[in-house]
């Protein structure tokens, strides 16, 4: 009697251990190029609840990795099985990041949102940036500000991006009034070094502020020094790169059924108050999310958030140099070129 239960309470253990080794095996298989053999046993391990095959399958069919083909509807499929059997929500949140990519707003904001219901910190970054850029929802500052604070200050697995994003909100003053105390506090968590420059910039530290983009290349802030300084002039030729510091992920512009029909631009303020770059979508573009508003720059129609029409309105309004660039592609750091010379006339529809 005693060796029947012995045997019985090992036989889970034994049972994860082949599972774990059946992952490691079918793994192997899929590195080594024996691709339809890996495949049939990552299936059969996501059958038996095995996250990780499931995992594994998905995202190898959406970035078409390990010989397999790119077939998104699949590699959603896989995530989809892992997401409903697993417990660490990391599947919802590459899900949800899909789903972000190729423009399904609702669908990844309803992950997000359950995602950060639950205390995951990416979970709660994300839709806190969802809220501030108004994706999928109206644009809501406060209520970004609640969750970038929940993700930054989440006891698991603070997210750095989120200390870095509340540096920038304090010091701009956005969804909060401008706090230099907290400002210096996120970046002692964060030590942005594009936030310490303008910091170093606004105190009138100029050649300090010049020494930081230096020392960390900050490559399309120095090519914009003259700018910064107000002895710019119209670039319309040249071709910049732009300074990311965060990213949902990429997925080449041939699998977004979207891309062709959106035109991204950002545009560029330069003014010691209200310095700031920020993404923009032309009148041709499809409109995405909800909460948008038209305004009228370089002949052209754009939509952008009421908060960042705001921006531009005051901006203009202190005479600030503004610059609208269009991106080449889509991935992180995209080549942007200018197609808008500073200070053309501006037209409000309001």
């Amino acid at each position: 009697m005693f060796l029947f239960l012995l045997i019985f309470t090992l036989l889970p253990k034994i049972a994860f251990c082949d599972t774990d080794s059946g992952f490691s095996n079918a793994e192997k298989m899929l590195y080594e190029g024996k691709t339809i053999e890996a495949i049939r046993h990552l299936s059969t391990l996501c059958d038996n609840s095995n996250t990780d095959a499931c995992k594994l399958l998905g995202f190898s069919y959406v970035n078409g990795r390990y010989n397999i083909p790119v077939n998104e509807a699949s590699g959603i499929l896989w995530y989809k099985r892992c997401a409903d059997i697993e417990k660490d929500l990391s599947c919802k949140n590459e899900l949800a990041k899909i789903y972000l990519m190729r423009g399904l707003y609702p669908e990844a904001l309803d992950l997000y949102t359950f995602s950060a219901s639950k205390k995951n910190s990416i979970g709660e970054y994300s839709l806190g940036l969802m809220n501030y850029y108004g994706l999928g929802t109206h644009p809501n500052y406060e209520k970004a500000l609640k969750w970038l604070r929940k993700s930054a200050h989440n006891k698991k697995n603070p997210q750095k991006d989120a200390q870095c994003r509340l540096a920038e909100m304090s010091y701009y003053g956005i969804g909060m009034r401008p706090s230099m105390r907290d400002t210096n506090y996120w970046l002692s968590q964060c030590d942005n070094s594009f936030i310490r420059f303008l910091q170093k910039f606004y105190d009138q530290k100029k050649d300090d502020a010049y020494k930081i983009l230096q020392e960390n290349n900050l490559s399309e802030a120095l090519s914009d020094w003259d700018d910064f300084t107000m002895k710019g002039s119209d670039k319309s030729d040249k071709i910049i790169r732009r300074d990311e510091f965060y990213t949902f992920g990429c997925i080449l512009p041939s699998k977004l059924a979207s891309y062709k029909k959106t035109n991204k631009y950002v545009i560029k303020i330069f003014n010691e108050k209200y310095h700031r770059n920020f993404d923009i979508t032309d009148t041709h573009a499809e409109k995405q999310g909800t909460g948008y508003v038209s305004f009228e720059l370089c002949n052209k129609t754009f939509y952008t958030t009421s908060e960042n029409y705001r921006i531009i309105k005051k901006s203009l309004y202190n005479q600030s140099i503004i610059k609208i660039s269009k991106y080449i592609n889509y991935c992180t750091t995209p080549e942007i070129t200018e197609i808008c010379a500073i200070n053309l006339p501006w037209e409000d529809e309001e």
